[in-house]
């Protein structure tokens, strides 16, 4: 039954996929979104059948957490619905009587972390909740939808791509629906799904709301995509929420007046939004380095316990000397680990190939198409992408020690990594150095 449902459901949305305009490219054609689509359902499966066979310990694993805590919620639906659309909705639920009846049952609904901040969660809890409508409890039609929720955020990313990029290619393309880490761990319902919907929808429906809305109903429809992006972000990952808000502030100024200063508006940004986050640790209970650090120490804790393969141990303290000092092996771990031989896992020795291989794709493209000047409106997009992949490699290095999850964690900067590259080069000019290099070779031959 479950295999039945599961291939009804990718029919169904892949019919969606192949008839709504949302999903037409200028430079992509329907059989190829669909083989991507596809793809993303075969990864998310491969990420089930690994969970369920290679690491069978399922109260550990990742992508059944959230869903075997909906099956909770679920539960009430037969003999008391109101209550599964309150806790849907979340309508008066914080009372004795739903802990008793549901949440005490939970693993991860009611979880506080230090500093006073709520467990990120209930959204994804939430999602499963509902998708239990349609997949009457079979895991895999979850799956298909998670893959088919995150491939609208590519898709969203893939239009914005369109919309301002100079002269879109075949690199652009893979850069956002092929990388295999991307696509590894945005296909099941874990909170890369959803980040990568938010990040691709908030940015697309802001560039879309500024710059290419004439009617009153389309910057409606703009403005609600933008609320249900950014509410998925804050509820599953804010700081990625704060990132996107504070950087598409000068991205739309600067594509709205023309600006040529791009690099200083992008730093009187962050300087300002840095000094009012100083502000806010100051003036409040919140204090963010120290939830960061907890969140490091612990992991690393965490790890330690259950012989986690970790980057290095090391305990940070709650003070700004110590976390700058950190900072620069943070960003190492994130960008250049796991180490060729490093892993002592499936995964980790899956992430090295993979590593290995961006690494030559990343340097290849400077090599042969690296170009120095460009235009201002071509600035304020590397600007916005590689300031988006640094700051949340920067936080991931800092907030986990954990290898398994730095790769995870990552994967969602990672098409921003590439395309900041491509914007540093020129096709024109990969084109002619390849053509250079293929002359040489044959010359030599000779």
């Amino acid at each position: 039954m479950e295999i039945l449902l599961t291939c009804f459901y990718t029919l169904l949305l892949s019919f969606v996929v192949f008839k709504s305009n949302f999903f037409k490219s200028t430079i992509v054609s329907k059989k190829y979104l669909l083989s991507f689509f596809w793809l993303k359902i075969i990864a998310g499966l491969c990420l089930y059948f690994i969970y369920t066979y290679y690491y069978p310990d399922r109260q550990k694993a990742d992508i059944f957490r959230y869903f075997n805590d909906a099956q909770q919620i679920y539960k009430a639906l037969p003999q008391h619905p109101l209550d599964y659309i309150q806790m849907i909705f979340g309508i008066n639920i914080d009372n004795q009587y739903f802990y008793d009846n549901y949440f005490v049952h939970t693993n991860h609904w009611d979880r506080i972390l230090q500093g006073n901040i709520v467990s990120d969660s209930h959204f994804l809890i939430r999602f499963n909740a509902i998708i239990l409508l349609f997949s009457f409890g079979y895991f895999n039609v979850h799956t298909v939808f998670a893959a088919f929720v995150s491939f609208i955020g590519q898709m969203g990313l893939c239009h914005f791509v369109e919309n301002n990029f100079k002269s879109v290619h075949i690199g652009h393309i893979l850069s956002i629906f092929i990388i295999p880490s991307v696509v590894f761990w945005s296909s099941n319902v874990l909170k890369e799904f959803l980040l990568v919907f938010g990040i691709g929808i908030f940015i697309y429906a802001t560039d879309k709301l500024f710059f290419y809305t004439k009617t009153i109903q389309q910057k409606l429809w703009m403005s609600v995509l933008i609320i249900i992006a950014c509410k998925a972000l804050i509820f599953t990952k804010i700081y990625v929420f704060c990132l996107l808000f504070i950087l598409l502030l000068p991205f739309v100024f600067i594509k709205k007046y023309h600006l040529k200063k791009v690099f200083v508006c992008y730093f009187i940004t962050i300087l300002f939004f840095s000094f009012c986050g100083w502000i806010f640790v100051e003036t409040t209970d919140k204090n963010i380095i120290n939830t960061l650090v907890y969140k490091h120490n612990d992991m690393l804790n965490l790890a330690i316990a259950e012989h986690a393969q970790i980057t290095e141990i090391q305990y940070l303290q709650a003070d700004f000397i110590d976390i700058f000092t950190y900072l620069p092996i943070a960003l190492l771990n994130v960008l250049f680990r796991p180490l060729p031989f490093e892993g002592s896992s499936l995964m980790i020795r899956l992430a090295e190939t993979e590593q290995i291989f961006l690494l030559i794709c990343a340097v290849s493209i400077l090599i042969l198409g690296f170009q120095r000047n460009k235009q201002p409106a071509q600035k304020n997009l590397f600007w916005f992408c590689f300031i988006f992949a640094l700051c949340n490699a920067i936080i991931i290095g800092l907030a986990t020690p954990i290898l398994g999850a730095i790769i995870r964690y990552r994967s969602i900067g990672l098409p921003f990594v590439f395309l900041s590259l491509w914007l540093l080069c020129d096709k024109n000019t990969i084109k002619h150095r390849f053509h250079k290099i293929q002359t040489l070779f044959k010359t030599k031959k000779k």
